[in-house]
């Protein structure tokens, strides 16, 4: 099975407002290797999944001095709710417990 995969737009928390610190400045620091890929939860907005969490895969292409980034956007395994990755679907970026950033599939 071939993952889908989607662009999307995310905004970072910035640091004040109790976002991931170390993303941005690694993605600032990285110049010769601008993709990074990140694996945070993901919880999709109107989507109740109990107990389950889903684990993003996330190739963040950009970063811009208002905190967004232009992402490709799947899940890290091959069963996961793919039927949600459609344009318009809004979702949080979570490590733990942690809010890092929104987004939405464009």
């Amino acid at each position: 099975m071939t993952k889908k995969v989607v662009k999307a737009m995310i905004n970072w928390l910035s640091p004040e407002q109790g976002g991931k610190k170390n993303i941005i400045s690694q993605f600032r620091d990285n110049k010769d290797n601008p993709i990074i890929r990140y694996n945070p939860n993901i919880f999709f907005d109107g989507v109740d999944f109990g107990e389950v969490t889903w684990s993003a895969d996330i190739y963040i292409k950009d970063l811009n001095e208002d905190l967004e980034s232009n992402i490709s956007l799947s899940f890290l395994v091959e069963w996961a709710p793919f039927e949600l990755l459609k344009s318009g679907q809004s979702f949080k970026l979570y490590e733990g417990a942690k809010l890092v950033a929104t987004g939405t599939i464009v």
